[in-house]
């Protein structure tokens, strides 16, 4: 009877021991990510350019947000897929991975994610569709949707309390394209940006030298060749630019999940300021007002689309002289705005 009893215990010792031993390993698993809908999270809102052109886009607020306060404002660019008129899909892939993280820097930011119109493009590149690595952006508009995005990125910028020393844009595939173009058409607008597995016009790189860029792209990447990404980073290290090429040997097209986890990626981001780009002179070279232009149509004379002149890549000199009229004209006119202000004074 005894022996009984002891091996009864036994067998009841193992089955404790077991499930403790279990439980334990149970909870040292990795938890899964508690799904974020982020939709509850951005705020829903339309705009109407001053040319008649609407842009559906959501925008998100830090929890804490206080008007007296300063914050960051990132401008987030969506893909191909994404494109439409729900207000929704844009949030789907690519900018909602930091929110994942609850600790995420983003969380302190204001975040605007505009949706492009689901028979338009930020960057019109149908006629270069099977040549991403040699898109020449003379020979194509500003598309509406694009320019209507930035007027309501600085309509965004003036009505809240943003850092206007700190505001930035990054955009995946078909965003990443839109990235750049921005970048090349307004090249005061961003403090710094981060274009994933786009594409660029590598003959503007002398325009965007001196803006901190961090590029990434997929080397395997079969729907958009990385050739149109590493064109503009060789340009660009040929004359100093401020650039970061991070590429993904394995990777595909699909980057931006992998990319936007990383821990790194935001506070380099956010440590970028204009003023450390113009240490002595940030007043004077903040963006100008910007007169108003006529509508992109695609028609247009594409001598005229891009004033900057043709850099020739072959001397330092060359470069230096063409380094940015965008940035010297948008000088002159901030000083004489700010002059005629002191007259009236």
């Amino acid at each position: 009877m005894k022996r009984l009893i002891a091996i009864f215990l036994f067998l009841v010792l193992c089955i404790t021991t077991s499930s403790v031993l279990a439980s334990a390993e149970t909870d040292d698993q990795p938890k899964t990510e508690e799904p974020i809908n982020m939709t509850e999270l951005f705020e829903a809102k339309s705009f109407t350019s001053s040319k008649g052109t609407k842009i559906n886009y959501r925008i998100f607020f830090p929890k804490d947000y206080n008007p007296q306060k300063k914050y960051p404002l990132i401008l987030f660019l969506h893909g191909l897929g994404q494109r439409g008129s729900d207000n929704s899909s844009q949030l789907n892939l690519g900018i909602c991975e930091p929110f994942k993280n609850p600790n995420s820097e983003i969380y302190q930011c204001i975040v605007v994610a505009p949706q492009c119109p689901g028979d338009a493009l930020w960057v019109d590149t149908k006629q270069m569709w099977d040549v991403y690595c040699d898109y020449d952006s003379t020979k194509v508009a500003e598309t509406a949707p694009l320019a209507a995005m930035v007027e309501l990125f600085r309509k965004t910028r003036d009505e809240n309390a943003v850092d206007e020393n700190r505001v930035y844009v990054t955009g995946i595939s078909m965003g990443g394209f839109g990235t750049w173009d921005l970048l090349v058409r307004h090249p005061l607008l961003f403090t710094a940006a981060m274009p994933l597995c786009g594409g660029a016009d590598y003959r503007k790189a002398s325009v965007v030298k001196d803006i901190p860029i961090w590029t990434f792209h997929g080397q395997k990447d079969a729907v958009v060749p990385c050739r149109g990404t590493e064109k503009m980073v060789a340009e660009l290290e040929k004359i100093g630019g401020n650039i970061t090429y991070t590429p993904y040997p394995e990777h595909g097209h699909n980057i931006w999940e992998d990319i936007y986890k990383r821990d790194d990626i935001f506070p380099w981001l956010l440590s970028q300021k204009f003023s450390d780009r113009f240490p002595d002179q940030y007043e004077e070279y903040k963006e100008p007002e910007k007169e108003t232009e006529k509508e992109p149509t695609g028609q247009e004379d594409p001598q005229n689309l891009v004033p900057e002149p043709e850099i020739k890549k072959s001397s330092c000199q060359s470069t230096a002289e063409g380094i940015a009229p965008a940035i010297l004209t948008a000088s002159a006119a901030a000083l004489a705005l700010r002059k005629k202000k002191k007259e009236k004074e």
